[in-house]
């Protein structure tokens, strides 16, 4: 039964050639830098797919992702970008004093940044999620990563780890190139299912096709902005 088409190798295999295509296209689409918000909010889609084992074709699939969301997705980037630029500089300009104030802001900024982090690690998983607008998705990513603060952790945890080995070793850039990518996109999609699993209607964990991206994010949407208000 291991050699079967429903047996483990070969389901294995499937997999991993699923997060080789995904990590394949993650990379073409944010080569030309400005479009690194919508690859990655299409990979974010795909990858909580594929960690639910609903993942259709990965091509077609991410393309309508990437497409669905290119507009907010790209402003969500921008605005990220913008806001992380003016942190790292407050952060570059106060540890160059030396001086009790300079100490004093400098904690403060890193404190800035730590939550800034926390934002960056669910803003385009949202976007990927519920149909929301631009506002209305920054509300939703605070408020999910401080209520699912443990699934921040593990995030946070994976992305520090990952971003230290691909600065420090010339191997790991090579291997996230070629695979590492869509590995991380998986990794996170898996925790991504289980923070955004009490916002999300349980029936469509079957029944997940290539016509969900239209069809089940009103109901999410309006579950999870009812939390955000009260």
């Amino acid at each position: 039964n291991l050699f079967t088409l429903d047996g483990v190798i070969f389901k294995t295999c499937t997999k991993i050639a699923d997060i080789w295509l995904l990590n394949l296209m993650w990379v073409i689409t944010s080569i030309p830098i400005f479009t690194i918000g919508a690859s990655t909010t299409a990979m974010c889609y795909m990858s909580m797919k594929l960690a639910k084992g609903t993942e259709g074709y990965i091509i077609s699939g991410f393309l309508k992702a990437f497409k669905s969301n290119f507009k907010k997705s790209t402003i969500l980037y921008l605005i990220m970008v913008v806001v992380g630029g003016i942190i790292a500089g407050d952060f570059y300009f106060w540890s160059k004093l030396n001086s009790n104030l300079g100490t004093i802001m400098s904690v403060i900024t890193i404190c800035l940044g730590l939550f800034y982090l926390m934002i960056l690690m669910y803003i385009f998983a949202v976007q990927a999620r519920f149909e929301n607008s631009i506002k209305d998705t920054i509300k939703s990513t605070i408020y999910i990563s401080l209520q699912r603060f443990p699934y921040t952790l593990i995030l946070v945890f994976l992305f520090v780890v990952v971003g230290y080995f691909f600065f420090n070793f010339i191997i790991v850039d090579f291997i996230m190139v070629v695979f590492g990518f869509g590995l991380v996109g998986f990794a996170f999609g898996i925790v991504y299912n289980m923070a955004f699993h009490k916002y999300i209607d349980k029936k469509d964990t079957e029944e997940d096709n290539e016509n969900e991206f239209e069809e089940d994010t009103e109901e999410d949407n309006e579950e999870v902005m009812n939390k955000v208000e009260e």
